[in-house]
């Protein structure tokens, strides 16, 4: 290099340090092997539910949806790949610290059947919810990321998304409410926001109250402990 020359920054070596291992391939044929374990790959954790819909171009198409947490070694090491999108499609997004257990995780797939007919799964999306503590035993989850990947966009998936997220907590009697940390102006304009943020808001008062009363039969008993 000449004097006064700029040398070009090795951008492959840079964007690699912020990749697990097994996240990138720099050689086409160790990545072409890869492929052949794609037909081979099943959702991990416990299916939520999952529906059919007709796209623009009249195609069904099925989703699902899943569960899963800490407690999965595997998973974790898939998502571990999975999160390295945020950096490419949310702006200023950062990967989560998977070795915190308060992390509970929700993905979509879509089912469908390859070009040999054999039942496949192709990952959509995800979203992580962090279950913070709530005196005394209770917990807040707030909803951290979402992404859903662009292939997917405009089908309803982030709606299904906080629709399942709010229906799985909506059965757990020690969750005091749900927040989301840091919403997208998109985020806060979606369908589903717009039309259930009341009912949600009845519903958190209703958890409210009734966490209050807990609070209240909680000191009573204190107090009569201490008078025996």
């Amino acid at each position: 290099m000449s004097k006064g020359e700029i040398k070009a920054d090795d951008v492959v070596a840079t964007i690699a340090e912020t990749l697990p291992d097994g996240c990138y391939f720099v050689n086409m044929d160790e990545f072409l092997k890869t492929l052949d374990k794609a037909d081979k790959f099943q959702p991990f954790g416990s299916k939520l539910f999952e529906y059919q819909i007709v796209d623009e171009d009249g195609k069904e198409r099925v989703f699902a949806y899943y569960t899963s947490n800490y407690k999965q070694a595997a998973f974790l090491k898939f998502f571990s790949r999975l999160q390295t999108f945020v950096l490419w499609f949310v702006d200023a997004a950062s990967y989560i610290d998977i070795d915190d257990p308060q992390w509970v995780y929700f993905i979509c797939y879509e089912k469908y059947k390859n070009d040999d007919g054999v039942e496949s799964y192709a990952t959509v999306g995800y979203t992580t919810v962090y279950e913070y503590y709530a005196y005394p035993q209770n917990i807040r989850p707030r909803i951290s990321q979402m992404l859903v990947l662009p292939p997917f966009q405009k089908l309803g998936i982030g709606t299904t998304f906080l629709e399942t997220i709010y229906k799985y907590y909506q059965t757990q009697k020690n969750v005091t409410d749900i927040t989301v940390e840091d919403p997208s102006e998109d985020f806060q304009h979606t369908e589903w926001l717009r039309a259930r943020l009341p009912s949600m808001k009845l519903r958190m008062e209703q958890l409210q109250e009734e966490y209050e009363q807990v609070e209240k039969e909680y000191q009573q008993i204190t107090e009569k402990l201490k008078s025996i």
